[in-house]
C-alpha cells in the first residue's frame, strides 16, 4: 500500500491510480519507501499540507464569491485608473456610460478623467452629483490601492 500523501498526489496528477504508467513504478516505489522510512516527519507534513490546502480552498471560495458582487450589482460599478483609463465596468454601467457619451472600448472622456483625478488628488473618497442627458446620478468615488505590489 502506498503512502496516503503519495496516493493523493498521484490522483491529483493522473486522476486514478490505474493511470500510472508502468515506467513510473520503480520511482514511485522509492518515493513510497522514503515516505515510510520517515513516516513521522511526513505525517506532520501531510497534516500541514491538508490544513493549508483547506484554508487556501476556503479563502479562494470567499474571494470568488466576493468578486462576483460588482458583476451582479444592479448599480453601475466602474474602475478607472489614475491615467483615466476604464479598467472595469459592470453591465449596469453601460447606460451611465452611454448617457455620458463614453464608449467602454475607447479612452474615457475628459470629464470622467478629471473626476477620477480629483478623487486621487484629494486622497479621499468623494460623493459627487453628476448630470448626464438631464438625468442625475449620485456617484461615490473611492480611492482603491493595489496591495499586491
Amino acid at each position: 500500500m502506498k503512502h496516503k500523501l503519495l496516493i493523493r498526489q498521484i490522483k491529483r496528477y493522473l486522476g486514478r491510480l490505474e493511470n500510472i504508467p508502468p515506467q513510473w513504478e520503480d520511482f514511485l516505489n522509492a518515493v513510497n519507501c522514503a515516505y515510510h522510512t520517515n513516516d513521522e516527519d511526513y505525517a506532520l507534513l501531510e497534516h500541514t499540507m491538508d490544513v493549508s490546502a483547506e484554508e487556501i480552498y476556503e479563502k479562494g471560495k470567499k474571494i470568488e464569491w466576493l468578486s462576483r458582487l460588482p458583476d451582479e450589482s444592479p448599480h453601475p460599478v466602474l474602475r478607472i485608473s489614475k491615467e483615466g483609463e476604464l479598467l472595469y465596468f459592470n453591465q449596469a454601467s453601460l447606460k451611465l456610460l452611454q448617457l455620458s457619451n463614453a464608449n467602454p472600448a475607447e479612452p474615457l472622456p475628459l470629464h470622467w478623467q478629471k473626476l477620477a483625478r480629483g478623487a486621487l488628488d484629494h486622497h479621499t473618497n468623494r460623493t459627487i452629483e453628476l448630470e448626464f442627458s438631464g438625468r442625475f446620478f449620485l456617484s461615490l468615488f473611492l480611492l482603491l490601492t493595489n496591495t499586491t505590489t
